[in-house]
């Protein structure tokens, strides 16, 4: 692989003056930082330049209506790969009701592109010392979210989901501070993360908003993103997700190993009025039930459904 496919996330000179520095500070102080900075040692990391065609075309497959963001991501990877460049989509963001499955496919996206993946739900930050770190000065301070990843990270554009990002609590300790920066190259460039007091370079990163209220997001956070707004899936497509969605249960969890290669028709029917979180919290169900019935094979009478609240279910059209 060329040295072009490769970059410094940080100054090894910088990195070695810090652990140098550590080395005269009490043990407590050291444990909340050093093994960061071990990570950073050599800060070099491939840059992954854009992913064939096939990738996109599977995402598309298993997830139909994150068509327009998978297209944008599809000719971002075309470019590059024609360059020979890196693989930098700009922001994106991505609006919709609940339930339609933008975590997990940002989740997937990310796997499926072989990128390091990390997610932070901003419903549980409440200070942008989460993001960018705490001061060393204080008992609880360490470093944040953007140097953790960026170290435990092996390519330098890792992808990096700011769950519910509407949820975000503004105030005197506004936790969208450190993105407003973050989100522009030439400031990411010099990203500086308290706890470590090091500048690191996050402006290789792949970010990936989700956003059920898009009206609540400040204005400058918006312009700094591509928006999509991510659609309910049709009957159709639902169909091809609950799919999608037995394959995840076969693949990464525990009862897969015990199910059948294929759901029955009759099955996926059953489920495809549903919007995907729903779909993939009662087919997770009815494996067990299944299960507990001494079947590999899931059948419609292990979905139940009763209690699916009225507004999550699609309907036929």
């Amino acid at each position: 692989m060329s040295e072009q496919h490769f970059v410094s996330i940080a100054s090894q000179d910088a990195v070695a003056r810090r652990v140098r520095e550590l080395s005269r500070r009490d043990d407590s102080t050291k444990a909340r930082i050093a093994h960061i900075l071990k990570r950073l040692w050599d800060p070099k990391r491939e840059i992954r330049i854009g992913p064939e065609a096939a990738v996109f075309d599977d995402l598309q497959a298993r997830f139909p209506n994150f068509t327009p963001v998978i297209d944008y991501w599809r000719n971002v990877a075309l470019v590059s790969r024609k360059l020979d460049a890196p693989f930098l989509p700009q922001p994106v963001l991505l609006g919709g009701m609940p339930g339609l499955g933008k975590t997990v496919f940002s989740s997937a996206s990310a796997k499926a592109m072989q990128l390091h993946f990390a997610e932070l739900s901003m419903v549980t930050v409440t200070a942008a010392f989460v993001m960018s770190g705490g001061s060393m000065q204080w008992s609880e301070g360490s470093p944040g979210f953007i140097a953790r990843t960026l170290s435990e990270s092996d390519v330098a554009n890792p992808m990096l989901l700011i769950d519910e990002v509407d949820k975000a609590m503004h105030g005197n300790y506004n936790p969208m501070g450190p993105l407003y920066p973050l989100l522009e190259r030439h400031s990411a460039k010099r990203f500086r993360d308290e706890a470590l007091e090091l500048e690191l370079d996050a402006s290789h990163i792949i970010w990936v908003a989700t956003a059920n209220e898009v009206n609540n997001i400040p204005d400058p956070i918006l312009s700094r993103m591509r928006y999509f707004e991510i659609r309910k899936p049709t009957p159709t497509e639902m169909k091809a997700i609950v799919r999608n969605i037995y394959h995840m249960i076969r693949t990464t969890e525990d009862i897969g190993r015990l199910l059948a290669e294929d759901i029955p028709e009759e099955t996926v029917k059953a489920l495809a009025h549903m919007l995907p979180r729903e779909a993939r919290k009662h087919l997770q169900e009815a494996c067990l039930r299944a299960f507990g019935k001494e079947r590999s094979t899931v059948l419609p009478e292990d979905i139940v459904a009763e209690n699916i609240p009225p507004e999550s279910r699609i309907g036929f059209l």
